[in-house]
């Protein structure tokens, strides 16, 4: 059976991962913003003491929790004081929202109601505000999987809006869209992979216009883009089915390809140490088996010679194989986690396997968030679990739960009846879709803020007094 959610990774992603500068990023150009302003941009800069951050939690602990209106996947995005966070509600998806999170005490500020372009019949088959947005000093910027995409200030005010599906044709992806901008000083760069044309453009953040679209083999995938600086060339990455790609973001050429990959469809390539770049795929991806997903969870480089860029490949794991998550890098280590929660721990230098074990968290649909000597593991259904960055499997904290019971966690969305459904796999599908799902974190100082379907969460070190 093919996994039927590539796209919630984003959401994964999804959900989000980080590291010290230490950990990861010691030869990566600092970003002109804050680590989370947008998605897995906090690897390569997250400056928060471990110890500041909380090991344990249970829900009678939870500092604070925000109900947001209606429900959806994307993970949250920080600047200053407040989140931002995406969803969509309907049984048409007819109106999405960008909401605004004050971090101090999990407040509503506002929530911006954009109706939808293209409404769709809502289902657990369905990316659901998926993509996650990012942030500036000006403004937030949010992306739907119906194409709309809109600009607004930090007080929620609209400063321009435009559809890539009315402009460009509507997206054909069979479980939507869940691909995330990533953003520069000046422009907004979205990959747009599906079976119909696919493309990578760049968007004007004054006034949301095109400033370059270049045209992509056709394939389906949910993967989202990386932007990285490379020997001082800024490089956009892609990791879509079939390939990897660098783009210049200031004329859209693209650099390089390599294409002796598969099963690539969900996870984000993560470049860490100036050119080094970690690659997750599943064997089975969404659009079948993959021969080639076997030998795509690598960690390669990029480099520059005489004849231009090219991808090299410095070692392939073994047995290691990813799934909806990215993989993530700390202390001179690597990390994949499978579709059904095994963890595998490679030695950065060799790629030889340091060890292999099922997390107490168990399947995990949101990225791990390295922090210092931790490692933060997002089950997806409410677990939390702390590892130590070490050689071996040592668990800080085996069970954190975020909600007591499934039921008690959060209002499913307005979604058709699981028991409607007559294919017995697309049945188990929705069935392991349904439930509150944790698709995304970041860290923040003395915090972490988790996000599921229709709440945030933060949960913060408990003193004594408390």
């Amino acid at each position: 059976m093919n996994r039927p959610f590539p796209m919630l990774v984003s959401v994964l992603c999804w959900l989000a991962c980080a590291a010290v500068s230490t950990a990861v990023g010691a030869e990566q150009t600092p970003p002109a913003t804050p680590p989370w302003s947008g998605f897995l941009t906090g690897i390569s800069s997250n400056p928060v003491d471990p110890e500041q951050l909380p090991l344990t939690w249970t829900p009678e602990t939870v500092t604070w929790k925000a109900s947001l209106q209606g429900d959806g996947q994307s993970s949250p995005v920080v600047w200053e004081n407040s989140a931002y966070v995406t969803s969509v509600e309907g049984p048409n998806k007819e109106t999405y929202y960008v909401s605004r999170v004050d971090l101090a005490d999990g407040s509503i500020r506002w929530s911006k109601p954009i109706p939808s372009t293209d409404p769709v019949e809502s289902t657990y088959l369905i990316s659901r505000a998926a993509p996650t947005p990012v942030c500036d000093a000006t403004n937030v910027y949010a992306f739907f999987e119906s194409g709309d995409l809109i600009a607004l200030t930090h007080d929620g005010k609209e400063v321009w809006k435009r559809s890539l599906s009315v402009d460009y044709g509507r997206f054909d992806n069979k479980f939507g869209l869940a691909s995330s901008p990533v953003q520069d000083e000046s422009s907004l760069y979205i990959l747009i992979d599906h079976a119909g044309p696919s493309y990578i453009l760049a968007i004007n953040k004054n006034d949301g216009s095109t400033r370059w679209k270049t045209p992509r083999e056709s394939r389906r995938s949910w993967s989202s883009p990386f932007l990285a600086h490379i020997d001082g060339q800024p490089q956009i990455v892609c990791s879509s089915v079939g390939s990897v790609d660098g783009y210049d973001p200031a004329s859209g050429q693209q650099l390089w390809s390599y294409e002796d990959v598969g099963g690539n469809s969900s996870a984000t390539p993560i470049v860490f140490n100036g050119d080094q770049v970690l690659l997750g795929a599943s064997a089975r991806s969404s659009e079948g088996t993959s021969e080639k997903g076997e030998r795509t969870n690598l960690l390669g480089r990029i480099v520059r010679d005489n004849d231009g860029w090219k991808f090299n490949v410095q070692w392939v794991a073994d047995k290691a194989r990813g799934s909806f998550s990215s993989p993530v890098c700390s202390q001179q280590r690597a990390y994949w986690i499978n579709s059904s929660g095994v963890i595998f721990c490679l030695d950065l230098a060799s790629g030889k396997e340091l060890f292999s074990r099922r997390l107490s968290c168990g399947a995990c649909w949101a990225t791990p968030i390295p922090v210092g000597d931790r490692i933060y593991v997002f089950g997806k259904d409410g677990i939390t679990t702390v590892l130590q960055a070490a050689d071996e499997y040592i668990e800080l904290a085996a069970v954190n739960r975020l909600w007591p019971s499934p039921e008690e966690a959060e209002k499913k969305p307005d979604v058709p009846s699981i028991q409607g459904e007559q294919d017995p796999n697309r049945r188990r599908a929705m069935q392991n879709a349904a439930g509150p799902i944790q698709y995304g974190a970041v860290v923040i100082p003395q915090g972490v803020v988790i996000r599921s379907g229709n709440a945030l969460y933060c949960v913060k070190i408990v003193s004594a007094s408390q």
